[in-house]
């Protein structure tokens, strides 16, 4: 149970690159995406169709993100197969998604570069106290297991409620207050709080409710009042220059299963859940929790190492 952050695209196009360092594919074909959500024709490079994959050789990276920009609540559905080929839908396969248990809407395919084949949709946002429960299901035609039971949790709409500064340095603490403030955590509930920071100057950063041996909630991220602190002392220099414009991040984040036909996530996704709970006698982290549910909000600041 680790504690970094998780951008599940990005993730996925990471081990997709590493996968075609190492397996040598012939697929030539390439496919073109419609409103439908399924593909046809050939692909290139590292991407396949589904059609010729079992559903429980595909391996998803499912997440649904609200970060309160007005935008709504924007669903995210890849996979991968054996081989670490993206997959298009093709053959009668179909992915949807559904908000809250209503209707289901069909994903459409955002994009089919090689390194970027993934299906998008989004839902209007909650109102204070809703949880988006995002279902994402899989359809495929009679003789092959649909896998239509996915659901990623999206926490309530919080804002941030402390006047950040417009400069801070190296060494400087900022307790940051949220409305309304985060729930106690509970060890491998699969639901955690972590504030990241990045910039062109600094190391990406991540610090979390859970830390990397998920046995304590206690990492000191959020005080007794309910703030969490952004202590920049932890932050590491990179680049050439000492000072840049930052974001950072205040993220609610949940991780549940995916449906019981697919046979686990991608693999290496274990290495990022927050807080899934350890299903193996080892203690390592169940890998059918592939789905992140995101409820985030970003403030900026310019900060200036000495």
């Amino acid at each position: 149970m680790r504690a970094y952050s998780f951008s599940s695209l990005a993730l996925l196009a990471s081990l997709a690159s590493v996968a075609a360092c190492t397996v040598t594919t012939t697929d030539t074909s390439s496919g073109s995406g419609s409103g439908s959500g399924t593909s046809g024709g050939s692909t290139s490079g590292s991407t396949g169709l589904s059609e010729s994959v079992p559903t429980n050789k595909m391996h998803p990276s499912f997440s649904a993100q609200d970060y309160g920009d007005g935008s709504g609540v924007h669903v995210y559905a890849a996979w991968l197969d054996d081989q670490g080929k993206w997959l298009t839908t093709s053959g009668g396969d179909v992915v949807t998604a559904s908000d809250n248990d209503g209707p289901a809407t069909t994903l459409f395919l955002e994009s089919n570069e090689p390194d970027k084949v993934h299906y998008t949709t989004t839902f209007k946002s909650g109102a204070t106290g809703v949880v988006h429960k995002i279902g994402i299901g899989l359809s495929r035609p009679a003789g092959k297991a649909s896998a239509p039971s996915s659901f990623a949790y999206v926490g309530p709409p919080f804002s941030i409620t402390t006047a950040v500064p417009k400069a801070m340095s190296h060494g400087d603490k900022l307790a940051i207050a949220i409305d309304p403030p985060p729930q106690p955590d509970v060890v491998g509930d699969g639901d955690s709080w972590q504030l990241t920071a990045s910039g062109a100057c600094i190391a990406d950063y991540t610090a979390s409710t859970v830390n990397t041996s998920g046995t304590s909630a206690s990492t000191g991220l959020v005080d007794a009042q309910g703030q969490l602190t952004f202590d920049t002392s932890r932050l590491n220099r990179q680049g050439p220059s000492s000072s840049c414009d930052i974001t950072v991040m205040v993220k609610h984040v949940h991780y549940s299963q995916l449906d019981p036909a697919y046979g686990s996530s991608a693999a290496g996704l274990e290495l990022i859940y927050s807080d899934a709970p350890a299903t193996k006698s080892s203690g390592n982290v169940d890998t059918t929790y592939a789905i992140e549910g995101l409820q985030a909000r970003a403030v900026h600041t310019t900060f200036t190492f000495p």
